[in-house]
């Protein structure tokens, strides 16, 4: 589109397309045909230029260039407009520090592609500035009401106007342009987390993961993962690195001497190979395919498919894994272990424990400990104060003062002595409601296998074809029951009783209470249905 343009005798005016300029020619001629600054002037305003538009100065000097060289043709701009302002569209700008990681991440991977994996054992240290990668994460942690960037929000602008005096609208700034969800939101100025988990930031997306899904394997492309939510590893986790999640775990291939530690269930798709070395915390409940070498505390149920092998496991509640073989190492469970097949024909040796954790059994004996430490000292304390009553008159100042103190000792001895005959006796209701400690085996009980329910173990004399399951009656002595059998069958021919050295938890906050003449709710004694004596353990 060319300039708008006006032709007098002598003169051409014309204005841009954008209408923010005006330019006037004065073509070649004689010197008194050049036009005075009023004709200049006229001639403006008759193609509606403003008078605010025009310059002056520019005029002045475009008639003075006229008249000095007549012949030739002399141009200048004598109007001008004001452009408009276009406002400022919508920004974000990352958190500084987060950019930095980033942009550690980006080397960390540049420094592996370049060098490879470091070699185990001693080239943990790669790249400049002897960076461990397995403690480096591959990935950018945020956490909910962190902020990750500054949002600036769009302008209006201000409008301009042309050399006619008219207005240029100005261009509205455009809102964000980078998409966000319901994982983020804008306060005061501040993209903000709202929930915790893996921040991705692209050209155009912002947003949180709140599940970390890794495609690959657990190494040092991703370093040990410190996570706040749930963790999905379609790989392995290779040996010596380390899975922290405040939720679920699931590994769907290998997991190797590595570490998982998880407040939620973790399931080992095919099982783990710990060497010995390998090691399990999980807050709720564990599913495996198999588990050798390891070490671990599964604070709900564990439940394994094929085999526990050579493992030292600490199980909160239960293990329910009626078709797996367990041999080698130790298994300890609160309420009940069902297996099926226990220890090996070899005589690996293979020990087995159900019952309330040796913290409450602890807790018994203190009881009792400190029941008889406090009597002994009121008793000491009641002697001393028969003895000063009976000079009750003949007291002197500081033996009146101590006949206050006894006083108040045994008032003291009296509140903490029924302080833990209340202990003794929530505790013991704690024990009934438990269900009784149970093993069961569906298959085989090898013999030489270790068994301890509660405060009572014994071994294996020969192996026993299942199924069969052990427990405990209320009086704490131990039953056999063969298949689905309501009544118990003879054990002694079955087992070799040993001294675990515990006393029986029940039997001691039974006592405790009963000498504090409290009630403990019990009924009355099982019939065992066997010889064999209460609380066998000797």
């Amino acid at each position: 589109m060319a300039d708008e343009s006006a032709h007098s005798s002598r003169l051409i005016v014309s204005v841009d397309k954008a209408g923010l300029s005006c330019t006037l020619t004065i073509l070649p001629g004689r010197e008194e045909e050049i036009p005075s600054d009023l004709e200049l002037r006229a001639v403006l305003e008759e193609q509606r230029i403003a008078a605010a538009a025009i310059d002056a100065d520019a005029i002045d000097d475009l008639i003075a260039a006229a008249r000095e060289n007549p012949d030739e043709e002399h141009s200048a701009c004598v109007a001008r407009g004001t452009p408009p302002r276009d406002g400022e569209h919508a920004g974000f700008t990352l958190r500084p520090e987060l950019a930095d990681r980033f942009e550690e991440i980006e080397h960390r991977r540049r420094a592996l592609l370049e060098q490879g994996e470091p070699a185990p054992g001693d080239a943990e240290q790669v790249g400049e500035g002897a960076v461990d990668f397995r403690e480096m994460s591959a990935f950018v942690i945020v956490h909910e009401g962190e902020e990750i960037g500054m949002v600036s929000d769009p302008s209006d602008g201000s409008d301009g106007t042309d050399v006619r005096g008219e207005t240029i609208p100005a261009k509205k700034g455009h809102s964000l342009q980078i998409r966000t969800d319901h994982t983020t939101r804008v306060r005061s100025g501040w993209l903000v987390a709202a929930v915790s988990g893996k921040l991705l930031v692209s050209v155009d997306r912002v947003a949180v993961e709140p599940t970390l899904t890794i495609d690959e394997d657990v190494d040092y492309s991703t370093g040990n993962i410190d996570f706040p939510g749930d963790v999905v590893v379609r790989g392995s986790i290779k040996d010596q690195f380390r899975v922290c999640a405040s939720g679920d775990v699931r590994v769907d291939s290998l997991v190797e001497a590595a570490t998982i530690d998880c407040d939620g269930d973790l399931t080992l798709s095919r099982g783990m190979a710990g060497r010995d070395a390998g090691e399990l915390r999980v807050g709720r409940t564990l599913r495996a395919g198999y588990l050798d070498g390891v070490r671990g505390l599964i604070e709900g149920a564990c439940i394994v498919t094929n085999e526990i092998k050579q493992c030292r496991l600490r199980v909160g509640r239960a293990v329910e894994s009626p078709a797996c073989v367990f041999y080698g190492g130790e298994l300890l469970a609160d309420h009940r272990i069902e297996l099926g097949i226990v220890g090996s024909e070899g005589g690996v040796e293979t020990s087995v424990g159900i019952g309330a954790g040796d913290e409450i059994d602890d807790l018994a004996v203190r009881i009792e400990g400190l029941i008889d430490t406090i009597k002994a000292k009121r008793d000491r304390a009641g002697a001393e104060l028969d003895a000063l009553n009976k000079m009750a008159r003949k007291l002197n100042a500081m033996q009146a003062e101590r006949l206050t103190e006894l006083q108040f000792e045994q008032i003291r001895a009296d509140e903490l002595t029924a302080r833990l005959g209340e202990a003794a006796v929530e505790l013991l209701s704690l024990f009934t409601r438990c269900p009784q400690p149970t093993l069961s085996v569906r298959r085989t009980l090898h013999a030489g296998a270790r068994v301890r329910l509660r405060h009572v173990g014994f071994t294996v004399r020969d192996t026993i074809q299942g199924p069969v399951t052990f427990n405990l009656d209320r009086t704490g002595s131990v039953r056999c029951f063969f298949g689905n059998a309501r009544e118990p069958s003879p054990i002694k021919h079955l087992v070799r009783f040993e001294d675990t050295g515990k006393s029986d938890p029940v039997d001691l906050l039974r006592s405790c209470a009963l000498h504090l003449g409290l009630d403990t709710g019990d009924p009355a004694p099982m019939d065992t249905g066997d010889d064999t004596p209460p609380a066998q353990a000797a």
